[in-house]
């Protein structure tokens, strides 16, 4: 199996758990005009969609999401797409227009905390004492 990745701006960089799942495959971020009208990006955010898009080695394409993907996946003669499980839900209803075309791995990135036992949702403040340790942890296990 041959596997593109999807660069998607839930999951920008080199350090992405889709990236990490297949670091040698090309990697595809794609600036769709139809999508990005929908968003509230003003330039700023797309150049740091853009500059991070360049610093993990995607290509970086312009057209309709889909069509790019399909199409590019063809071209390199990949069986399959790889992306990280996006929480924007605009980047959910892409997946399954993508999944009725080719198959695509969703790589589930790493929760943001870790918490153990029961935890009282009903205050900001009970949780994020359960949760403070491990959210400030830097990558590696060392405290922040």
């Amino acid at each position: 199996m041959t596997s593109l990745v999807w660069i998607h701006e839930d999951a920008l960089g080199a350090d992405s758990p889709a990236v990490k799942a297949a670091p040698k495959a090309p990697r595809v971020i794609v600036f769709d005009d139809s999508f990005l009208t929908h968003r509230p990006y003003g330039m700023k955010r797309l150049t740091f969609i853009y500059e991070s898009a360049m610093a993990c080695g995607a290509e970086i394409w312009r057209g309709p999401t889909v069509e790019v993907l399909l199409a590019r996946a063809k071209e390199l003669g990949c069986d399959r797409l790889i992306a990280t499980t996006p929480v924007s839900p605009d980047l959910k209803r892409l997946i399954a227009d993508i999944r009725q075309q080719i198959p695509l791995d969703l790589i589930d990135p790493p929760p943001l905390v870790t918490i153990d036992g029961k935890t009282d949702m009903k205050r900001f403040s009970r949780f994020w004492k359960k949760a403070e340790a491990s959210a400030v942890t830097l990558t590696g296990g060392q405290p922040g």
